[in-house]
């Protein structure tokens, strides 16, 4: 199933950006507005200075024509005048103009087409001028009548052009406070939108640093979370090779198949730390590594005791605290916050212990998994040990800690196989204990017991590491000695009688007196070619002995039984 992204949520500054955007789009609108209204003002300020120009153009032109009308008339001089005639036709479109520049009805349109018409007089009067001037010349009354017509003429030119250049004038200074008016504006426009921009300049500063905080605390957050799910995900694993490691363990015969399979667990689960496993010795006054990983440093210790150790002394996890006291039994260097002891317990009896040791300070998890650990090993071992014992139990004697029948009989007819496949020699010993009855009825079952057990160590002290010895009956005894001949199994038969004859009976302290026995001997396969056949034989050698006054050993001939007296 894909993760859905989560929604950004929205920020407390929004509503204060859009308003402070919405008033910065309205100061900028403003300026244009102002901006366009400076250019419509220059527009007019243009056209009025134009005015201005042709105005004056105008009435220089028209007084420059008055004069040359004026020369004429008093000098009688034409070339002036024809001049100044010549550029009538220009003058008119320049009033022509300027009346197009005004509004109709206004009264600078009003001056223009006075103006116009003073043109368009005085061009005619300097047309009929020069008509009268080609027939006759001036006279003195059109010299006087010309006079008062120009002076007049440009009375009301000077009138007109005075009116255009007023109204022109008033307009360029309403345009003058205009502009003071827009600067003003503007000013306050531009002001407004550099407080604006500012401020918003002032938001965003601050709204990215609070995203950049919530980016770096959501990013925390997630590498949190990622961690999380790391070690939810190791703890799952954990506790999965944890049941692995109970279904491994549980078919281990031996305490090198629980190291075998420690140790590659440790690696996967424990790969941070080195460590060893430490069991109690039977003794239980010392405790033993049995197996170590990792290299430790510095090194740890072979063995020590029980006491040494806080988490076997309290039966858990240690060391609870960081400040709790170190335990005695680590090498000098060792950092004991970086140390995890977990005991070894089943059945409410501690077993040993699980040492773990590494260069960082364990967490909660990993202190439980030791744990965890060490209670699958304690079961682990208290099931090897209970195995072992009832193994023990199934093939010895627990009177005397020597094999039983059915071993020692299964024991002689394997070991008779292997004498016929190397084709060597098997002794058979028989020792059976003389007055062995009497001796329970003058001191109890319980010496009779204590004897029985006496008589086993005296036999697992005689005989060969490669010899078997066990308890074939009630005071019967057996043993197998592979590859021994007949006088080599005769003198470790007479040792045997020697020692039991020798060795009183410890009862509790008090001495009771020493028991004898006595044996019978055969060789397989000389006195008898089946397992069975040479039992026989030794068994009839055995009787021979109790029948010639018993404390004597006798060996099976190879037809029948002769003796051996031993005295």
């Amino acid at each position: 199933m894909a993760k859905s992204t989560p929604s950004t949520p929205r920020s407390p500054r929004t509503p204060a950006l859009l308003l402070l955007s919405g008033l910065l789009l309205l100061s900028l609108l403003v300026q244009l507005g102002v901006a366009w209204w400076a250019r419509a003002d220059q527009r007019i300020s243009v056209e009025q200075s134009a005015v201005l120009q042709d105005a004056l153009w105008v009435r220089g032109e028209l007084h420059a024509m008055a004069a040359a009308e004026t020369l004429w008339l008093t000098q009688g001089v034409a070339d002036p005048l024809v001049r100044a005639q010549r550029k009538g036709t220009e003058l008119l479109s320049t009033a022509e103009r300027l009346l197009v520049r005004f509004e109709q009805g206004s009264a600078q349109s009003g001056h223009a087409k006075q103006l116009l018409a003073l043109v368009q007089e005085s061009t005619e009067r300097a047309q009929e001028v020069l008509s009268d001037a080609r027939q006759a010349g001036p006279s003195s009354g059109t010299l006087a009548m010309g006079h008062g017509l120009i002076a007049a003429r440009l009375d009301r030119l000077d009138s007109v052009i005075n009116a255009l250049q007023s109204g022109a004038q008033s307009e360029l200074r309403a345009l003058d406070e205009r502009a003071a008016s827009r600067f003003l504006i503007s000013a306050a426009a531009g002001l407004a939108s550099l407080i604006i921009a500012s401020l918003m300049l002032a938001l965003l500063y601050f709204e990215a640093r609070s995203r950049a905080r919530a980016e770096h605390e959501q990013g925390r957050l997630a590498a949190l979370t990622e961690q999380a799910e790391r070690r939810a995900q190791k703890r799952e694993q954990d506790i999965q090779r944890l049941a692995e490691l109970g279904d491994q363990l549980r078919p281990a015969k031996s305490i090198e198949d629980i190291a075998e399979v420690l140790g590659a667990t440790m690696r996967n689960v424990f790969a941070q730390f080195d460590g060893a496993l430490y069991l109690q010795a039977p003794s239980r006054n010392v405790v033993r590594r049995q197996v170590g990983w990792g290299k430790p440093n510095p090194p740890l210790e072979d063995l020590f005791t029980p006491e040494d150790c806080w988490a076997m002394r309290r039966g858990v996890c240690y060391p609870t605290e960081p400040h709790s006291p170190p335990c005695r039994h680590l090498a000098e260097g060792t950092n004991p916050k970086h140390v995890i002891c977990a005991p070894l317990m089943a059945t409410g009896e501690i077993m040993g212990v699980l040492h773990l040791s590494g260069s960082m300070l364990p967490d909660l998890h990993e202190r439980r998994i030791a744990q965890a650990l060490a209670d699958q090993l304690g079961l682990a071992v208290a099931n090897l040990r209970l195995q072992e014992n009832l193994r023990v139990q199934s093939v010895r004697d627990m009177a005397t800690g020597l094999y039983n029948r059915r071993y020692i009989e299964s024991a002689l007819l394997r070991e008779c196989l292997r004498a016929r496949r190397s084709q060597q020699t098997l002794a058979i010993i028989l020792i059976d204990l003389d007055r062995f009855k009497d001796f329970n009825e003058r001191h109890s079952h319980e010496a009779g017991d204590a004897a029985l057990g006496q008589i086993g160590s005296i036999l697992n002290q005689t005989i060969r590491p490669e010899d078997l010895a066990g308890r074939y009956s009630g005071e019967k005894f057996m043993v197998l000695m592979p590859e021994a001949d007949l006088s080599t199994a005769m003198d470790r038969a007479e040792l045997l009688r020697r020692a039991v004859r020798s060795t009183p009976i410890d009862l509790h302290g008090r001495r009771v007196e020493a028991l004898t026995c006595s044996i019978g001997l055969a060789l397989f396969p000389l006195h008898g070619s089946e397992p069975a056949l040479c039992l026989r034989a030794t068994e009839r050698a055995l009787a021979e002995a109790k029948k010639d006054g018993r404390d004597r050993i006798v060996s099976a001939e190879d037809e029948g039984a002769g003796k051996v007296a031993q005295s």
